[in-house]
């Protein structure tokens, strides 16, 4: 897997070239075995970045769709991997972004069950990814009796993974979503502030992109609330 890490290193260095070769070694080692776990997890976050990256629409939809197919195949084959459990639940959440939440409402329990079982192998796997995917699955989606939604228990996830990894940006443009919608708009400012004043990283250009532009629009909403 050396020369898959690699490639997924360079995933915004060189998109989407390194992940569509990264993509190709994969699909050549699931053919080889489909029981491979490791190999249809990593299949899934890469079919995730690809989805979440491009531009296009329709590719977007069959990328996710793709990474959600792998990641359930994946967790299945290893239910006590953190990775196969947590891209398997990321698919899903970005795959319902896209369809659209009424659509995508049969989402909802396998993402608690999924999600819940990373957040309890590794909270702070990939920059606390678990607390940030879980933290927004609560305060994001619907109260009972349609879904589990529990906005304190997601503002306390979401909190958490800021506390385990306060320089992943996500982190804190996460949160101060949930601040804002809560009316806690100076503890908002401050996140998205120290989002938007962030350095640009060296290696993944097209993240820190796309999480100043979430911060800026947050920040751009807050100051019409006021």
């Amino acid at each position: 897997m050396d020369d898959v890490n690699q490639l997924m290193n360079d995933r915004e260095k060189d998109f989407p070239n390194a992940l569509l070769e990264a993509r190709t070694i994969l699909l050549e080692r699931i053919v080889q075995d489909d029981s491979d776990a490791v190999g249809l997890a990593t299949l899934a976050q890469v079919e995730y970045w690809l989805g979440t990256h491009t531009n296009d629409s329709g590719e977007k939809e069959a990328y996710l769709a793709d990474g959600v197919e792998y990641g359930k195949q994946a967790a299945q084959r290893a239910p006590d991997s953190v990775e196969a459990n947590f891209w398997y639940v990321n698919c899903m959440a970005a795959h319902g972004m896209v369809r659209g939440m009424m659509n995508s409402l049969f989402y909802l329990k396998p993402m608690e069950k999924f999600g819940k079982k990373a957040l309890e192998l590794d909270e702070t796997y990939f920059a606390a990814a678990p607390l940030r995917m879980m933290g927004r699955y609560y305060f994001k989606v619907p109260a009972w009796p349609v879904g589990s939604g529990d906005k304190p228990k997601g503002i306390e996830l979401l909190e958490r993974a800021v506390e385990v990894a306060p320089d992943y940006l996500y982190n804190a443009v996460c949160l101060a979503d949930a601040y804002l919608a809560t009316d806690r708009k100076e503890e908002a400012r401050a996140l998205l502030q120290k989002v938007l004043d962030a350095p640009e990283p060296e290696g993944f250009k097209l993240s820190h992109t796309k999480f100043q532009g979430e911060a800026r629009e947050l920040m751009e909403k807050l100051s019409v609330t006021e």
